[in-house]
């Protein structure tokens, strides 16, 4: 459905329509068939989505990306053997990572709309409800619960990129973040970090153990690693002023050779000083006020980003800015 005027608006799915079509893709037992169903739905959302219908893409991908009442066949079958899992998460790794992608890119773009052009295109409540969940990061949960039977360390690393891209963009504060980074850096082949001190959730139903995720032996692998590295390095413990423990992670880790540990110190104390640059002009611009009828604005000096180089991935979407 398009949008016909500004009081237009597409309706949000209804919740026993989606069930329908979500238990549609589960009688397609044969893991090729259902497959081939997530990959046509893909495709449309992702059509969609280019062509800027943006409320007709969210509609789109909803159905595969909702919790479905399960057959104990369906769960044997699933990767993490849990009744608890969206369809997506029976779909291959190269596709269920393309399908998150393209929803986590699809949500920053929605809430991009601010409330007036996203009233128009979903609707003032569903368009509220995007924007919490990134800006609260409960969208993390959503990713983990839904796709990956509540397991953290087993979402698929160019996932966690885009989750943790995705509330640098939008949410406030990067205590959240940080949390799911450290508990996902904890259980995965990154781990530089202790395990949360805080008790972890635990998925519902059964599951299989933690996948295994192996060494960084493809070039592919390592540029996701880095980035993750990268993301929770350079970007997310800045916000939250854990620059010292920042220095001991690029210390200690295992990933990041000589040359990268110097680039990573480099880059790190160069924002240290930016920021306390910024601290020592705004105390005195405090402590000395401006003449009267002279008004000044300080200019805040930008962050220098990572790089945006991309690596060649299976996916093709990508939150690539990141907000500071």
């Amino acid at each position: 459905m398009s949008v016909t005027s500004t009081d237009t608006v597409i309706a949000a799915p209804n919740r026993d329509f989606i069930q329908f079509l979500g238990s549609s893709v589960e009688s397609l037992s044969p893991p090729r068939q259902r497959n081939s169903h997530i990959s046509n739905v893909y495709k449309e959302a992702s059509t969609l989505f280019l062509t800027r219908r943006l409320g007709e893409a969210f509609s789109t991908l909803q159905p595969i990306l909702i919790v479905q009442p399960r057959s104990p066949e369906d769960i044997r079958d699933d990767e993490y053997e849990n009744e608890y899992t969206a369809p997506v998460a029976s779909a291959s790794q190269s596709l269920r990572v393309k399908v998150w992608s393209l929803y986590l890119t699809l949500l920053n773009a929605i809430i991009e709309l601010g409330p007036e052009e996203g009233k128009e295109a979903l609707g003032s409540k569903q368009w509220r409800e995007i924007a919490s969940k990134a800006r609260d990061g409960t969208v993390w949960d959503e990713v983990v619960e839904t796709g990956y039977g509540g397991i953290e360390g087993n979402v698929d690393a160019d996932v966690v990129t885009n989750l943790a891209t995705l509330l640098l963009s939008q949410s406030a504060s990067q205590t959240t973040n940080q949390q799911h980074l450290e508990t996902y850096l904890a259980t995965s082949d990154l781990s530089i970090v202790e395990p949360p001190t805080t008790p972890t959730r635990q998925s519902r139903g059964r599951h299989k153990e933690q996948r295994p995720i192996d060494d960084t032996n493809t070039p592919r692998e390592l540029a996701s690693r880095l980035k993750i590295l990268e993301l929770y390095i350079l970007h997310v413990l800045p916000v939250n002023d854990e620059w010292e423990y920042a220095k001991d992670l690029i210390r200690m880790s295992d990933t990041l050779d000589e040359d990268r540990k110097e680039l990573f110190h480099q880059t790190l104390e160069q924002l240290e000083a930016e920021k306390e640059q910024g601290e020592h002009d705004q105390e005195e611009q405090a402590l000395d006020p401006p003449a009267a009828g002279i008004l000044y604005k300080a200019e805040p000096k930008p962050i220098e980003e990572p790089s945006n180089r991309k690596s060649n991935s299976e996916h093709d979407y990508g939150i690539e800015e990141v907000k500071q």
